[in-house]
């Protein structure tokens, strides 16, 4: 009899526990590749141009929500979609940050993809410039330990010159004293303090003395 009744507890127990609801996973990004010049995006025209973003599909999720960061301004836009593609008009000659956040009617929570960033060229006679370096590590708003710090960002020149570079730091975004360069390296290391914010970007030389800065990234000290 006593094990009737704890078999009638347990399933009792059993019928009234919630049913686990799935976190939406997170989306793969696929296009425009990270660290990559956006060559393929439609000219519109000298001051824009049509990028077309492209993510995998992400299980137990109802609506992609697109975010796409002007390095250069700050400025910030999402979009809502339930396609895995979304196509944008974006003003050329600039840096981009772009992720992919993934929500389910189903469920509070949301996931959030990893995040990439491209430039995206300019017009014809810009192109001879050399393009603004992108910043690698690290990653903008990243956490770092106190002590030694390794910049590293990618530079190129749409004719493939020779390039340069001078490294900006300081703890003011506004406010970046040149650290060191000009140097041929896509990496410097220099040591930060601990509990302190600090602000970098990198200045891409060419053979000609034209230059192009790159945007301006973060990172806070443990």
């Amino acid at each position: 009899m006593k094990l009737v009744k704890h078999l009638i507890v347990l399933i009792f127990i059993l019928g009234c526990a919630k049913e686990k609801i799935p976190v939406p996973e997170i989306a793969q990004l696929l296009a425009p590749e990270n660290n990559d010049n956006c060559t393929t995006a439609q000219v519109i025209d000298e001051t824009q141009s049509q990028v077309n973003f492209q993510w995998a599909t992400a299980l137990h999720t109802d609506t992609y929500i697109l975010f796409v960061e002007n390095k250069n301004t700050g400025q910030q836009n999402s979009y809502s979609t339930t396609f895995l593609t979304k196509s944008i008009r974006l003003s050329r000659a600039a840096t981009y940050a772009w992720w992919v956040v993934t929500e389910s009617e189903a469920s509070e929570m949301s996931s959030k993809s990893a995040v990439w960033t491209f430039y995206l060229e300019g017009s014809a006679a810009a192109n001879s410039l050399p393009y603004p370096a992108l910043l690698i590590s690290p990653e903008d708003d990243a956490v770092v330990f106190a002590g030694s710090v390794n910049l590293q960002w990618n530079g190129r020149h749409p004719e493939g010159a020779p390039l340069q570079y001078e490294i900006y730091v300081g703890n003011q975004p506004n406010n970046l004293i040149k650290k060191a360069g000009p140097q041929s390296g896509n990496s410097y290391s220099f040591d930060v303090s601990a509990s302190s914010t600090y602000y970098w970007k990198i200045k891409t030389i060419d053979p000609e003395g034209d230059f192009a800065d790159s945007a301006v990234y973060s990172f806070h000290t443990q």
